[in-house]
């Protein structure tokens, strides 16, 4: 089955949306300036609508490719997160890592398998993880399925890591979830079956909000561990350049602000 669920996702949400909504506004004017006299009320209003729609959509292009505003928007997503709290009378008994992304490179061999290694985000997460584990000694939880069919599930791959570069073995992977509600769903039983009612929780910081609220319906009692939170940004000269990457933290904040008000409601 194709994944649509990311392509649908990248082209509900800004900026990816906004050269197709540009697009869209140019065509508008452009049939709007055409046709004859008897329409032409109808048609100025099509041309006024795509002007504006247009010039609208480069103008949150060019303010989410800034890197000053796609910082506070990423800032404001990890604001009020803390590290380390875990409850009183409910101290943690494990660690669960959220999956993230993966790296692929060519097979090693002609006709080989394609190598799949964790991605940067991924990386993060085990490192501060790995961590966490050699200072509390707790077993972990490695949560994440398949990120493209057919494909080995980013636990999978991340626990191999985990084992290699950090000489530590997870205790448990779950497989099969694809989202961070599944995340929740499908690793709460493993630790109630193991006796575990009190798990620490690590990812990116600005993804902690959306997970904290996934295991809410849970049960479980869940401390945030968060990686390393983003600074907000200085606000010199080159904060107010376009980059790439301020399009991609843009993307990923305005991404969890609409997840945490679904997860929210559900």
């Amino acid at each position: 089955m194709v994944p649509f669920k990311p392509l649908l996702e990248a082209l509900a949400l800004p900026p990816a949306n906004l050269p197709l909504f540009i697009l869209i506004g140019l065509g508008l004017r452009a049939a709007g300036r055409r046709g004859g006299q008897a329409r032409g009320a109808r048609r100025g209003r099509m041309a006024g609508f795509g002007t504006w729609l247009a010039g609208l959509s480069f103008a949150g292009l060019i303010a989410l490719g800034l890197p000053a505003v796609a910082g506070v928007l990423l800032a404001s997503v990890e604001r009020g997160l803390t590290r380390w709290q875990a409850p009183h009378g409910a101290p943690p008994q494990a660690i669960v890592i959220l999956g993230g992304d993966m790296a692929r490179g060519l097979p090693a061999q002609p006709g080989g398998k394609a190598v799949l290694r964790p991605g940067p985000l991924s990386f993060e997460r085990l490192a501060d993880g790995a961590a966490l584990a050699r200072r509390t000694g707790l077993p972990v939880l490695i949560s994440g399925g398949e990120l493209k069919p057919a494909e080995t599930p980013i636990s999978v791959v991340m626990g191999q890591a985990l084992a290699k570069d950090f000489a530590i073995v997870p205790r448990w992977l779950e497989t099969r979830s694809a989202d961070t509600w599944q995340n929740a769903a499908l690793s709460a039983p493993i630790l109630r079956k193991a006796g575990i009612q009190s798990a620490y929780i690590v990812t990116s910081a600005w993804h902690m909000r959306r997970a904290m609220l996934a295991f809410r319906p849970t049960g479980l009692t869940v401390t945030a561990a968060p990686v390393l939170r983003d600074a907000w940004p200085g606000f010199d000269v080159w904060d107010f350049v376009p980059n790439t990457r301020a399009w991609q933290i843009s993307y990923y904040a305005l991404h969890e602000w609409v997840g945490c008000a679904y997860y929210a409601l559900r």
